[in-house]
């Protein structure tokens, strides 16, 4: 036989390489008839670990229960022999650290709790057969439904006593209520022999659970009332909250089942921003309390909405100036990525260009690139250097004027990935512009007193050599591309991907590619090859369209000849130019149809009613490089 010290080291080391039945049968051996010590809390919990990784819920709490039962066993042996009082030993065995513990850790419990919430979160069937008890209070649920019908108005109080039975209720809600029931009063206390009470880590994991479940549209008539119900019993405990504790609060109100949303036109919040808003200020004004990466990436929004801009400046700058500190290079580029992947969600595209550029950009690698930029190797619209020169020497004086304190700080490098969600962020805008700029054609159409012809004559000349907006999210993806390749930060396929929604012609795609492929970090994947099939099938260049094909063939092997690689090479062979697609034979005569295709093709020359061209907007559209 060996030392138990030695079976724990081997229990430890099976359950962390997912030997689970061995450590589970060494683990049994510790506690059979006759031990008068618990293993130590870190062997059964490395094994609790390995059984909530595996979701094996069932098995978990058997052997937490097998632990339980050992712990109550060697307590009365204690007890019986009179070498100590329990209570006294238990006393004992709370402040120690040592392996020979008679109470459970509550390390083991928590582990317990959290594989129930992440049961609830993956909405994994409930396979106990004990009912859930679904009144949490003693006073009933009376005052809990005042709770839940205060939040969901249009539910009738008949329908939420019916959705509290267990025949009605999902399995996600049966988990979350069968951990809400540990909680109550000493019943996790008494049924596993814990060394104390349940902590805040505990009900921070229940809140969490009910933050993620809010995701998904069927649980939002049960989180609210878990989540009061979580509070409720923290404060009957005294239990104060803290950052992760208003993290779940905020994005369960965020999350709320409304059907109010915010009123872009007149600046309405919705009831649950009004909420998520209180929430943040309270959770700021607490002295005791600091806002971490998660509470600004839900406060981006509210406050966005709530015109409070300059605070979300003021709480990126105490997040950016904190963790610099500290040296914690790694979590503001995370952070930062998680930011300006909400602002970017939500059509912030610019104000996400603007932060980025404050404290990921390299303030003289900035102003280089504004100022200095060679033109050699560079795709660029035409007029793109003529109006960057007229940018350079506002952009310069506003940064002198408004530098910001941080501005002398060494930034934390860009990554790819940082660059990707802006490519990403403009190319989904510069697509909702085109459509726009198409509407604005056919209503156009529709609204003249002859529908045959274009009057551009009747424009002012400003409205004709305003950009498109669409251009002008072209001319912003192409800026970043430039600061991207300038600072060395190296592409990607999705580089590539988004950037291929911007060329409307077959020279400005071929361009851009060869101008792309010798910075990319790695191979093309199918992903990105199907983004040029897709373009040059926009274009109308079946031929090069195929050519891509056979390269991706190549390059790729199986995994470019997928049903979806295929789709799109189809789908670009079908598209055709001018009027020819199979589907529908535009009259190429007649101006207005003329002029449709010629935009939805991408190709920006004005049609007059003759049929002759008038006008290349902003000044040309072609990119101009070094072929």
């Amino acid at each position: 036989d060996f030392s138990v010290e030695v079976v724990e080291r081997v229990i430890k080391a099976t359950s962390m390489v997912g030997l689970i039945s061995l450590s589970l049968d060494l683990l049994t051996s510790l506690l059979r008839e006759g031990c008068d010590t618990l293993p130590s809390a870190m062997c059964y919990t490395a094994v609790l670990n390995a059984l909530r990784k595996n979701g094996r819920i069932d098995r978990l709490e058997e052997t937490l229960t097998e632990l339980a039962n050992a712990s109550r066993r060697i307590r009365r042996k204690y007890a019986q022999e009179g070498v100590q009082s329990m209570q006294e030993k238990f006393d004992l065995d709370s402040s120690s650290n040592d392996s020979n513990n008679t109470a459970i850790d509550i390390v083991a419990f928590n582990t317990y709790l959290a594989s129930l919430c992440d049961a609830a979160v993956n909405q994994l069937p409930f396979l106990s057969t004990e009912s859930v008890d679904m009144n949490i209070f003693d006073d009933g649920m009376s005052s809990f439904h005042i709770d839940v019908q205060k939040f969901n108005d249009s539910s009738p109080k008949h329908e939420q006593n019916k959705n509290q039975s267990n025949n009605t209720t999902s399995p996600s809600e049966k988990y979350l209520y069968k951990a809400l029931n540990l909680l109550k009063h000493d019943n996790a206390k008494t049924k596993f022999s814990l060394a104390q009470d349940p902590d805040l880590l505990s009900y921070n994991t229940i809140l969490t659970a009910a933050a993620k479940c809010s995701k998904n549209n069927n649980a939002k008539k049960f989180i609210r009332p878990v989540t009061e119900a979580c509070l409720r019993l923290m404060n009957e405990r005294g239990i104060k909250g803290d950052v992760f504790t208003y993290n779940a609060r905020i994005q369960v109100a965020l999350a709320s089942s409304t059907t109010e949303a915010y009123d872009s036109v007149q600046g309405h919040l919705s009831k649950a921003e009004k909420e998520a808003i209180k929430l943040i200020d309270e959770l700021i004004s607490d002295p005791t309390l600091q806002p971490d990466r998660y509470t600004i990436n839900l406060a981006l929004i509210p406050f966005l909405h709530a015109q409070r801009r300059d605070e979300i400046w003021h709480l990126l700058e105490k997040f950016y100036h904190s963790n610099m500190s500290s040296n914690n290079v790694k979590t503001i580029t995370s952070g930062f990525e998680a930011f300006l992947n909400t602002l970017v969600k939500h059509g912030e595209v610019d104000f996400a260009r603007e932060i980025f550029e404050s404290f990921l950009l390299p303030e003289p690698m900035r102003k280089i690139r504004v100022i200095e930029s060679k033109p050699k190797q560079r795709m660029q619209l035409s007029n793109e250097v003529k109006v960057m020169k007229l940018e350079a020497t506002s952009y310069s004086t506003k940064d002198q004027q408004q530098q910001p304190p941080y501005g002398a700080l060494k930034r934390p490098s860009p990554s790819t990935r940082h660059f990707n969600i802006l490519l990403g962020g403009y190319s989904k805008s510069y697509q909702s512009a085109l459509l726009r700029s198409k509407n604005a054609i056919f209503q156009d159409v529709n609204g003249t007193s002859n529908k045959n012809t274009l009057n551009f004559e009747s424009r002012d000349d400003e409205a004709v050599s305003k950009p498109i907006d669409h251009l002008v999210e072209a001319r912003k993806a192409y800026k970043l591309l430039d600061i991207m390749l300038e600072i060395g930060v190296p592409l990607d396929g999705f580089s590539l991907s988004s950037l291929m929604s911007f060329p409307s012609t077959t020279e400005q795609i071929t361009a851009l590619w060869k101008r792309i492929e010798p910075e990319l970090n790695t191979d093309l994947n199918p992903a990105a090859y199907r983004s040029i099939i897709t373009a040059y099938g926009r274009v109308g260049d079946a031929s090069s369209a195929s050519v891509v094909f056979e390269e991706m063939v190549r390059v790729c092997g199986n995994r470019g000849r997928s049903i979806e690689c295929w789709n799109v090479l189809l789908g670009a062979l079908a598209y055709r130019r001018d009027g020819e697609d199979g589907s529908e034979v535009l009259d190429v005569e007649n101006a207005a149809a003329s002029q449709m295709v010629k935009l939805t093709t991408g190709d920006s020359t004005y049609v007059n009613s003759d049929g002759t061209s008038n006008h290349k907007i902003a000044a040309s559209d072609n990119f101009t490089t070094d072929n």
